[in-house]
């Protein structure tokens, strides 16, 4: 368990083979191919997935309104606002990002 990231832990497992089950961080790997880590949760990913999710079934926002993320420019910024972007994205409402 940790607050921080799992990525060397995460690494060694996959390297070595060695099953890491359900471990519990803010900052898990985000991986569709590795398979050794069985997380319990995206972390803080999924957290931005949650947002992006309810803000795209709101009834009360049209889906041709512009929506502007603002994160913090911090691991756990970014871990938020790539869960929320992929979401979008895969709710196919496309938006134009700018940094």
């Amino acid at each position: 368990m940790t607050n921080g990231e799992w990525r060397p832990i995460h690494e060694f497992s996959e390297e070595h083979r060695i099953p890491c089950i359900l471990p519990i961080a803010d900052l898990p790997v985000i991986s569709e191919t590795d398979w050794y880590t069985l997380y319990f949760s995206k972390g803080l990913y999924q957290e931005g997935e949650a947002a992006a999710g309810y803000l795209a079934k709101s009834a009360a926002r049209p889906p041709e309104k512009t929506v502007v993320q603002v994160f913090r420019d911090s691991r756990e910024g970014h871990a938020l606002a790539a869960g929320f972007r992929k979401t979008w994205h895969d709710l196919d409402r496309l938006p134009q990002w700018r940094k």
